[in-house]
């Protein structure tokens, strides 16, 4: 697992590859090119503050709800794993509506008690192929018992104030950057692309490196 030296103020979180979970997207790339402005990416007029010179930082927005984030994760993991060198790559809940504020609680619920890693997909799959309601907290609790987490101090650190600052600064990162979508992907605080915008899987790696390879050219 990467090794973050530093926390920044939208707390990151390092990703994991996980390679039982080679997802692939419903499109099928026709082949690959120097991607374009407009097309595959879209670039910020000014950058919210200054970007870190490196690693380059990149942003996922995603959310539990969003089947597309789900299956993007595997290969965004991979990609990551391929580039622990020159990136930064923190996740951020998107938070829209009731549902994902709750889901977005359960992200940094587990987040704070160090059990993500280990149940970041699991969650994905609840939802998504188990059937799991788990926007509502009652699920939650039923849920995270069958995951082996224990249930008080899941109770404990969903109702406390470090968890409620964690969702205060997603909320205000998610009406900073524009985000209508998820999975967003932030690249240095200046370029983003939407996973309609990549179309596949075998797009994703050649737009991402070339976002990076501009950012540190900058």
């Amino acid at each position: 697992m990467r090794r973050i030296k530093k926390e920044t103020y939208w707390q990151r979180c390092p990703r994991k590859f996980f390679c039982g979970l080679f997802l692939v997207f419903a499109l099928q790339s026709s082949g690959y090119a120097e991607p374009v402005l407009g097309r595959d990416f879209l670039e910020l007029e000014t950058t919210v503050e200054p970007s870190p010179v490196a690693p380059v930082e990149v942003i996922e927005f995603f959310s539990y709800e969003c089947r597309g984030c789900y299956l993007l994760g595997p290969d965004l993991d991979q990609w990551f794993q391929s580039n622990l060198n020159r990136v930064d790559l923190a996740l951020v809940p998107h938070i829209s509506n009731r549902r994902s504020l709750e889901l977005a609680r359960l992200y940094y619920t587990l987040l704070l008690m160090g059990e993500l890693t280990k149940l970041h997909y699991h969650v994905f799959r609840a939802i998504h192929d188990d059937g799991w309601a788990l926007w509502d907290t009652s699920e939650q609790y039923k849920w995270v018992e069958t995951q082996g987490v224990n249930l008080d101090r899941f109770r404990e650190t969903l109702s406390s104030d470090l968890l409620d600052q964690r969702v205060s600064e997603s909320l205000r990162l998610s009406e900073v950057y524009p985000v209508s979508v998820t999975p967003t992907i932030m690249v240095g605080r200046r370029f983003w692309t939407t996973a309609s915008m990549i179309q596949s899987r075998d797009r994703l790696s050649p737009i991402l490196d070339y976002l990076v390879d501009r950012m540190r050219r900058k």
